[in-house]
């Protein structure tokens, strides 16, 4: 049977010591050693999302998606100083304006956030950022609700106009709210936002 590693690092690639659970804090797989890294008997299923909680305070709990194949999972655990230089960048950033910022900022704290509802708003306010970017005529509009998934999605609207602008900018057209899309629409990276509180 193949085995998977798991691998907890900081936004500097250093190992944190955490303990990693899967799907839910009620299922714990166990504890990473001081390199970051946990041995699992098996692959893990696609989909399932693995939650590293660091042992050490200082840092926000982390979380990963099971891909297809993984023979490393890697997740990224963020120091507590660092996650709230996200914040205070994303509002600084949607006070002047700087709305691809912003929705690059909201993306970072969506991937960062364990919390599934907290997670998904985050994602949502990427959304209408990125709309107040693009000029939509209503950041309201870039959303819309899904009957499907009982929740609130891009809209159509959003989707089609994202489209146009990544074949404009030379980027794959998915439609989807990537990190390629808004780190070329911002002119930043993650590190830049992360390290510093940008003025």
């Amino acid at each position: 049977m193949a085995e998977q590693t798991v691998l907890v690092q900081d936004d500097h690639l250093q190992g944190v010591v955490s303990v990693v659970y899967s799907g839910s804090e009620e299922n714990p797989k166990g504890e990473t050693d001081h390199r970051g890294m946990l041995q699992l008997e098996k692959i893990c299923e696609p989909q399932v999302v693995f939650i590293a909680r660091p042992s050490s305070p200082f840092y926000e709990t982390g979380k990963a998606r099971c891909l297809q194949e993984m023979e490393v999972l890697t997740i990224r655990v963020t120091a507590k100083p660092f996650y709230s230089n996200l914040l205070i960048n994303r509002d600084n950033f949607l006070e002047s304006g700087d709305y691809a910022a912003a929705a690059l900022a909201s993306n970072e704290i969506a991937a960062r956030t364990t919390d599934a509802e907290s997670s998904h708003e985050e994602r949502i306010k990427a959304i209408e950022s990125f709309a107040r970017y693009l000029e939509l005529t209503e950041a309201a509009s870039a959303v819309s609700f899904d009957e499907r998934q009982g929740a609130r999605v891009a809209s159509d609207d959003f989707v089609e106009a994202l489209r146009h602008y990544q074949e404009r900018e030379g980027l794959p057209a998915s439609g989807q709210l990537d990190y390629q899309t808004l780190r070329q629409a911002a002119e930043l990276d993650t590190g830049t936002i992360l390290f510093e509180v940008l003025e």
